[in-house]
């Protein structure tokens, strides 16, 4: 009887550890592990020159010390890394469960946010999200530039600001706009662990100016991982995953997000619907239309890895402008 009670035990024992086991597995964020890794002391920054094929590094000391000497640069960049944060509005509709059809493009925010399309390595015909951060400036995914099959910058990439579906031609502000360089940290191309995005970010100067015709957003930094938690966020991209209803390719806007749950010092997860064609596309605070990360992966559609603007970003954006 004694040694049946035993075996009865040892069987309640080991079920209770495999139920925890399982419960911690679903709780658990594979992307987590972006939020405990600190980029700041090691990240290089690099600059490639589509026309001539070269890349170099950004003497980013040098280029800092520069724009300290301009009053602009001291101006926007105090306020851009000064952000407060906000309480969050009672008004604010909730889209942790649904993406929502951008119904005019033409308009701001909406006509910053651009559809990429670009061919990798297979010929393929790849998509994602861009924004319009300068007169000939756009920020991005590295992902949504670089083919990680060959280690190359995708060819013929190009954006479409303010993009939207129609059997007739796009629109003036839709006209396609290529590659000048790219900006990008060297720790993203040298990344091995696919889970790891903390780095997946470009900064790319466009071919031509889109001055006079769109305005750009305005990017921000947070001071602490506290002041950046809680906080209510906007994501605007072109979603393509057809499994939920959207079209192939990423032919139409959409907007989803809802608030920041965990913030590491590159990275952040939010809630929000997150499909595939999100990447790249924006992280708007909605106290004031900033971007303050860029969406780079999800997980279930209900969790959103973004990462985070960092001073590095400002600085180049600063001083391509």
């Amino acid at each position: 009887m004694k040694k049946l009670f035993k075996k009865i035990s040892l069987v309640l024992i080991c079920s209770i550890i495999l139920l925890l086991i399982i419960i911690f597995l679903k709780k658990f964020n594979k992307y987590e592990l972006n939020l405990k890794k600190d980029v700041k002391n090691n990240e290089k920054i690099m600059e490639y020159d589509v026309k001539t094929g070269t890349t170099k590094e950004v003497d980013m000391e040098n280029l800092k010390n520069e724009l300290r000497t301009k009053k602009e640069y001291s101006e926007r960049n105090e306020r851009m890394l000064k952000m407060k944060k906000y309480t969050k509005s009672s008004l604010r509709v909730e889209r942790n469960n649904s993406a929502e059809r951008v119904k005019n493009v033409k308009i701001a925010p909406y006509n910053r946010v651009c559809r990429i399309e670009s061919i990798n390595s297979k010929s393929e015909i790849k998509t994602g999200s861009a924004s319009i951060v300068g007169k000939k400036l756009a920020i991005t995914a590295a992902h949504c530039v670089w083919d990680s099959s060959t280690k190359q910058f995708m060819k013929d990439w190009r954006i479409y600001p303010g993009y939207e579906y129609s059997n007739e031609p796009v629109t003036s502000q839709s006209i396609p706009l290529g590659l000048d360089k790219v900006f990008y940290s060297n720790e993203w191309m040298n990344n091995t662990n696919p889970n790891d995005f903390t780095q997946d970010w470009a900064i790319c100067v466009l071919e031509s100016s889109v001055d006079g015709l769109i305005e750009n957003f305005d990017v921000q930094t947070y001071q602490t991982n506290s002041d950046m938690k809680d906080i209510s966020v906007t994501v605007l991209g072109y979603p393509r995953d057809i499994k939920y209803g959207f079209q192939d390719g990423g032919k139409d806007q959409y907007e989803t997000g809802d608030k920041i749950t965990k913030v590491g010092s590159a990275a952040f997860l939010y809630n929000g619907f997150c499909v595939e064609g999100f990447d790249g596309g924006p992280i708007i605070c909605d106290s004031n239309n900033y971007i303050v990360g860029i969406h780079v992966a999800e997980e279930d559609t209900k969790i959103g890895l973004g990462v985070r603007i960092t001073e590095n970003m400002i600085n180049i954006i600063l001083n391509n402008q």
